[in-house]
């Protein structure tokens, strides 16, 4: 005669070979096995013929039965190995551009820079002595020192000279503001009669200083050589000197257009 305790094994080990693949439970005149998920709960009766019923989803069972349930389902297996890590993919498409950012804060002001180097003038100016009167400046002419082919300023003035002011003088003086500069001048002079006016014709030309060539000059304005070559064509009552270098042309009365040219050398 079985014990209670094997009968009760005998039940469980039928009750487990009721269960189906897809978790259903099947027993021929007999209640259907409570299947909740993957647990089988049923209660058998404490005593013979140790009948079993459904069990309820809570695993209660009423007073005269035992609980017994089982898992259904095949058991995890161990977790594998790692695979290989792939290749890595293409590059995918440029992303649209972003909304502009803010204006960043205002950087710190620089350090102040160094003064640039003023530049260096050459001066010049044209002079007239009408009778006997000190000489006054006519014209001025001026123009920055630096090329390195030669720096120019030009001019044109018109002044008269009547008979009671002649001889009437003309005379430069020139000077710059940088040490180591020279000057070539020229002087074009026209006259017109003083009287009958008319049409103007040739006076006098002066090219250069010290037969046709330069003077140095200082930083203070300073009477500049005027060459008016081999003769005196005003006919202004001067004296003719050897070489043709002169400090002033003077003229007889009359009406005079005055064109000045300056070369300024280094």
């Amino acid at each position: 005669m079985l014990s209670k305790k094997m009968k009760i094994g005998i039940v469980a080990a039928a009750a487990v070979a009721l269960v189906g693949v897809a978790g259903t439970v099947y027993a021929a005149d007999k209640p259907s096995t409570g299947l909740y998920g993957n647990w089988i709960h049923v209660c058998v009766d404490k005593k013979s013929p140790y009948t079993w019923h459904r069990g309820n989803a809570d695993n209660s069972c009423p007073s005269g039965q035992t609980q017994m349930h089982w898992y259904v389902g095949a058991t995890p297996g161990p977790t594998g190995a790692t695979g290989a890590t792939g290749p890595t993919g293409a590059t995918g498409a440029t992303g649209a551009t972003g909304p502009k950012g803010d204006t960043g804060a205002t950087g710190p002001a620089g350090a102040d820079g160094t003064n640039a180097q003023a530049l260096p003038y050459g001066i010049t100016q044209t002079l007239v002595s009408r009778g006997g009167a000190a000489a006054t400046v006519w014209d001025t002419l001026s123009t920055t020192l630096g090329s390195p082919v030669s720096d120019q300023a030009s001019g044109y003035f018109r002044f008269s000279c009547s008979a009671a002011q002649a001889p009437c003088k003309i005379s430069v003086k020139a000077y710059a503001t940088a040490d180591g500069y020279s000057v070539r001048p020229r002087l074009d002079i026209s006259r017109q009669d003083y009287d009958t006016t008319g049409p103007s014709g040739y006076c006098e030309y002066a090219d250069g200083a010290h037969n046709e060539g330069t003077q140095a000059l200082t930083g203070t304005a300073a009477d500049v050589t005027l060459n008016i070559g081999g003769s005196l064509d005003c006919n202004g009552g001067q004296t003719f000197v050897a070489g043709g270098d002169v400090s002033d042309i003077w003229v007889p009365a009359g009406r005079y257009d005055v064109a000045e040219e300056f070369q300024f050398t280094k």
